[in-house]
């Protein structure tokens, strides 16, 4: 699934969404919206809030927001260093 989710992430949630809910899925949802958080963080967090057991959702939702906040501090972070660079040439 992961190797999928990563090639394929809209087939994967095709997929996915014609499965039956419950908590035979658990892991899948886990593993494909941890593949999709670097690509598309609201889907990821969407996908996880679906898992089925409480504990489960609560590690992998709070393990996929740590990773989104983590990629919106670097998309800053390069931003800050582009227009350092820009000003830098400026001068």
């Amino acid at each position: 699934m992961l190797d999928w989710s990563s090639n394929d992430p809209n087939s994967a949630a095709e997929w996915l969404n014609a499965q039956p809910s419950g908590p035979q899925n658990d892991e899948i949802l886990s593993t494909f919206s941890s593949a999709i958080i670097d690509i598309d963080p609201q889907a990821a967090v969407t996908w996880a809030s679906e898992i089925y057991d409480e504990v489960q959702r609560d590690e992998n939702l709070s393990m996929l927001l740590e990773e989104w906040v983590a990629l919106l501090l670097e998309v800053n972070r390069v931003s800050a260093l582009k227009k350092r660079r820009q000003r830098i040439k400026q001068v």
